[in-house]
């Protein structure tokens, strides 16, 4: 999930291919869907490129956005 234009510089959180299938089945989406929402994520940021948390659990990231 990219949250600015890009990805090498701007924040991004990170779920990696092992784990997609935890958010699907928990009903969070990963797709184009997110584009405009202002969400919260949860978790320790690291240097990846640019500023970087590593999403493995559908708790980590929730909708803020009421819309």
């Amino acid at each position: 999930v990219n949250f600015g234009a890009n990805w090498r510089n701007d924040f991004t959180a990170t779920v990696f291919k092992e784990d997609r299938a935890r958010f699907k089945d928990a009903g969070v989406a990963l797709d184009n869907s997110l584009v405009g929402k202002t969400l919260t994520v949860f978790g320790h940021v690291t240097k990846r490129n640019g500023p970087n948390m590593i999403l493995q659990s559908p708790v980590q990231i929730l909708p803020t956005d009421p819309n």
